[in-house]
């Protein structure tokens, strides 16, 4: 790849301060930001038309994510609760809380389209937990527990199967959506804490960065055992075809010779 320094500049984002959060809707057509001192931004792509400007959002924002549809956006700030904007009417339509408290963090809302449901990693003390809620009716449906040191990194595939999440001893975990357990775990994947993490666009790797300065690619087992499920498959199938194959030639074969057969038979019994 040969990168190059782009002609255009984005004014609006100049001299803001820190971003902690920048997202693309899924359609391409809305950008989020959100800043260290609890400022966000919405804009229209790519005509960067401001639609959306809340400077107090939080005390400082934490995490940004669209939904699928484009049609929300939920924020997040560390503390306080994770806070839900109608992107129609440009206001919060609802505020999200745990009632044993946990500090908020990153923040993703689900990818299949089948699943209605906004994830948001929770620091609860030392511990690391996902808190999930409906997003029908934005009502919990649960929280549970993955590892025993806080999350710093998050990520979900694009077809919305897996959530990652990365720790802060540098460990890594490939959790299933549909059962909310974890499927894969690397221990120790970086030296220490995972600061960012993304699937492929197919979903069978996820590569992950560390404050180490190092990066790693992790291949998904379940999707790797599942292609290699396809590949057997498109063997047998192959196999049967070339027996049918053979077993119909040499069916031809017999009947060729059994048929050259009777007219020699034939021929011998004429006068």
């Amino acid at each position: 790849m040969k990168l190059e320094p782009a002609n255009k500049v984005l004014t609006q984002l100049q001299d803001v301060g820190q971003q902690r959060s920048l997202v693309f809707s899924a359609d391409g057509t809305r950008f989020a930001a959100g800043g260290d001192n609890g400022h966000l931004r919405v804009f229209e792509w790519p005509s960067l038309k401001l639609v959306l400007d809340q400077p107090e959002a939080h005390k400082s924002i934490r995490d940004v994510d669209f939904s699928l549809d484009s049609a929300f956006l939920a924020s997040t700030g560390g503390s306080g609760p994770c806070r839900i904007w109608d992107l129609s009417t440009m206001a919060t339509v609802a505020s999200l809380s745990l009632d044993q408290g946990g500090d908020l963090g990153f923040c993703r809302f689900s990818r299949d389209g089948t699943n209605p449901l906004l994830f948001v990693a929770v620091k609860e003390g030392d511990k690391g937990s996902i808190a999930f809620w409906n997003t029908n009716n934005w009502r919990k449906v649960g929280v549970k527990k993955f590892q025993e040191s806080p999350i710093s990194a998050f990520a979900m595939s694009c077809d919305g199967k897996y959530l990652a999440i990365g720790s802060s001893e540098g460990d890594i975990s490939i959790i299933s959506v549909e059962k909310m357990t974890v499927q894969q775990r690397v221990k120790n994947a970086h030296m220490i804490f995972v600061t960012s993490m993304e699937f492929s666009r197919d979903c069978r790797a996820l590569l992950s960065v560390s404050a180490d300065s190092s990066a790693r690619v992790t291949v998904i087992e379940e999707v790797q055992k599942e292609a290699m499920r396809l590949h057997m498959l498109i063997f047998i199938l192959l196999v049967i075809i070339f027996v049918i194959y053979l077993a119909k030639d040499a069916l031809w074969d017999h009947q060729e010779e059994t048929l050259r057969t009777m007219i020699s038979q034939s021929n011998a019994t004429e006068p």
